[in-house]
């Protein structure tokens, strides 16, 4: 049985069967969940590992204890999923990256669009966030945040199969033939949707489109349709 309390551990604090957690993660467990000594725990080291563990020794910076089973790849996808979003404001932008790495996203790509009002975004908050979604989830890899790119630098360093939810596309995403592939990456704009150079860009590198449904959806809301549909396909 998974231990409900997650944590996140640096993958140098494991030492054979033997644990520590740092500063942070300690003072969560031992001051705000009250945690005691011999309670099991899970541990996440987000590049792909979980531990079932149990505390030995807790104080307020330092909790520490035993490894008793190793679980490779827990709460992960059998495929590769990345989402390029368009930066949008900050609480919805949180929502798409909140959802993504609880729907199995494991590269996100902040996309600097034509339509986009927003041009930044708080690196550090955000891949806080990530930390958080992903121990909430119990998931063993941690997504990547990426550096903001324009859509070209996307296209251009992408070997993947490529999709962008486009308003008025008569092919549903259900409906697309991904011929085995197990990287994807969605694309995904901003409400006021792609501009026209950016539709061509993205005909000319062979990016599948896909409707996105009858409605004008907010990006957020699209990321999440569109994730949800592909764990669905794939599980």
């Amino acid at each position: 049985m998974i231990p409900d309390k997650a944590f996140y551990v640096n993958p140098l604090n494991i030492k054979l069967d033997f644990f520590k957690l740092d500063k942070q993660e300690s003072r969560h467990a031992s001051k705000v969940l009250r945690l005691v000594k011999n309670v099991e725990i899970l541990l996440l080291d987000g590049i792909g590992n979980a531990y079932i563990a149990k505390i030995k020794n807790i104080g307020p910076n330092n909790v520490s204890g035993e490894i008793l089973k190793k679980i490779h790849q827990l709460g992960e996808n059998k495929f590769n999923l990345n989402l390029a979003a368009a930066i949008i404001k900050r609480d919805r932008f949180k929502t798409i990256i909140e959802k993504g790495t609880e729907l199995g996203v494991n590269n996100f790509y902040p996309l600097l669009l034509d339509r986009c009002i927003n041009r930044k975004i708080n690196y550090s908050r955000i891949n806080k966030n990530i930390t958080s979604s992903s121990k909430q989830t119990k998931r063993s890899i941690f997504p990547v945040l990426n550096k903001s790119l324009t859509l070209k630098k996307l296209l251009e360093k992408s070997n993947q199969t490529i999709i962008a939810g486009v308003i008025n596309s008569k092919i549903k995403l259900q409906d697309i033939n991904f011929q085995n592939s197990k990287k994807i990456t969605i694309i995904i704009g901003p409400e006021g949707d792609f501009s026209e150079s950016e539709i061509n860009l993205m005909r000319n590198h062979n990016v599948l489109f896909y409707n996105i449904g009858p409605r004008i959806l907010r990006s957020e809301t699209a990321a999440i349709y569109s994730l949800s549909i592909l764990n669905e396909k794939f599980r």
